[in-house]
């Protein structure tokens, strides 16, 4: 369930909800996010730009990843990674974003598991 102070947010920079929504992100990806550089986390850790990996939201992973400097290695309580999690589910489009800015292929999450682990388990390597 949504907490209404998570709603009070209406822009992100310049952009609004709307505009996520055309660049291919859905309103629950960021909802509760005061910034778009993907530090803002929730209790488990999660960031803006697990939650866009996660979705396979390029549009907003673009975003993200256009601004200064996110952190991409930057694991949630798991240990999981955004490329970690993309990797797990088998996003193409959201690991190459991913690597293209330098995410780290071989981070292990808690389990043991790096991203070049799960690309192995899809045949994707």
């Amino acid at each position: 369930m949504v907490d209404e102070n998570d709603l009070k947010l209406t822009k992100i920079g310049d952009w609004t909800f709307l505009h996520f929504e055309r660049a291919g992100a859905c309103v629950t990806t960021i909802v509760g996010v005061t910034q778009a550089d993907g530090t803002v986390l929730d209790s488990g850790g999660t960031s803006l730009l697990h939650l866009a990996a996660r979705e396979d939201r390029t549009g907003c992973l673009e975003f993200i990843l256009s601004q200064e400097q996110p952190e991409v290695d930057r694991r949630d309580e798991q240990g999981r990674t955004a490329l970690g999690l993309a990797s797990k589910l088998g996003f193409l489009g959201a690991v190459r974003l991913l690597v293209d800015r330098g995410a780290g292929v071989n981070v292990v999450d808690a389990a043991g598991y790096s991203p070049l682990h799960f690309a192995a388990m899809k045949n994707r390597v």
